[in-house]
């Protein structure tokens, strides 16, 4: 498997059923057969959406896209740094958009998601990562495609929409230092804000 799972430290709950992945398990992968119900019992507890997203770029041939829409939290989660460094120093993110939290709200959940296209060749210098978020999922989301469409002319600044979506370009090295792909964390506007607390005698630590 891409990803190495430590299941000592996740309790995360999700809607996996443990009788049933006991009953999947013998068709995912031969090494789920020596795992106890202990095992199986953590793993029913496991953030689902990982194993979905390994399983995509597992099947994505060399120079691939997937586009996939992930929980926002799956990239700010410091407990998933390994998953993010492996996916930036194996991939390249090429567009991550935040969406609204009313998003999926039809389909009972207001979680903040995020729609990463990731490509299957591994990131090089002086690349950049679109970064662009919107509040409201009709108007603004129509307006990042423009948006990109600047950013693939050449405009590497960051712009800001008619309404509340905003963009901006980030380098490579600068995401894998900060280890963050959610979309919220490179909103240009509040990095603007961070900065300037950071310049006063204010001290400005992680949460």
């Amino acid at each position: 498997p891409l990803f190495e799972f430590d299941l000592k430290d996740n309790n995360k709950k999700t809607d996996m059923d443990i009788e049933k992945f006991i009953n999947m398990k013998k068709y995912i992968n031969n090494k789920f057969e020596s795992l106890n119900k202990n095992d199986i019992a953590k793993l029913a507890k496991f953030p689902v959406e990982l194993f979905f997203l390994e399983k995509f770029l597992n099947l994505l041939k060399n120079g691939g896209i997937a586009a996939i829409i992930m929980p926002s939290s799956t990239f700010a989660n410091q407990l998933n740094n390994k998953i993010t460094s492996y996916i930036m120093s194996n991939f390249t993110p090429i567009v991550v958009i935040g969406l609204p939290s009313i998003t999926f709200k039809g389909c009972g959940t207001t979680a903040k998601t995020n729609i990463y296209f990731i490509k299957k060749e591994k990131p090089t210098q002086n690349k950049k990562i679109f970064f662009a978020g919107c509040k409201n999922i009709d108007g603004d989301l129509r307006e990042v495609v423009p948006l990109f469409k600047k950013y693939l002319d050449g405009n590497r600044k960051s712009i800001v929409g008619c309404h509340s979506s905003w963009m901006n370009c980030v380098d490579v090295e600068e995401v894998i230092k900060e280890q963050r792909l959610d979309a919220d964390y490179w909103d240009f506007r509040i990095m603007k804000k961070l900065s300037a607390l950071k310049s006063c005698k204010y001290k400005v630590k992680p949460l």
